[in-house]
């Protein structure tokens, strides 16, 4: 969008995009957070944004170098090793 005819975007650019996209993607997960939790505390909230911004860094960086594809490929199979572990009780 601000390098409108100059070629491809410099890193810089991607980066601050995926920070800016892994924020708003930890934040996007405490509507769940309080669905199933009665009076969250600051501990759960912290962990629920940091965890989901920790991984919204490696699908950010996914997509940038291997295509969307890959950022959402990566997104499932985070959820089942997820529902995996809490089947089994891990």
């Amino acid at each position: 969008m601000f390098q409108k005819a100059r070629g491809e975007p410099k890193a810089s650019w991607f980066i601050g995009a995926i920070i800016l996209s892994a924020i708003i993607f930890g934040l996007g997960h405490l509507p769940f957070v309080f669905a199933i939790s009665h009076g969250a505390s600051v501990a759960l909230i912290f962990y629920v944004i940091v965890g989901n911004m920790i991984f919204g860094l490696i699908a950010g960086y996914l997509y940038w170098k291997r295509g969307l594809e890959s950022a959402v490929i990566s997104h499932m199979v985070a959820h089942l090793v997820m529902l995996t572990a809490i089947f089994f009780g891990v």
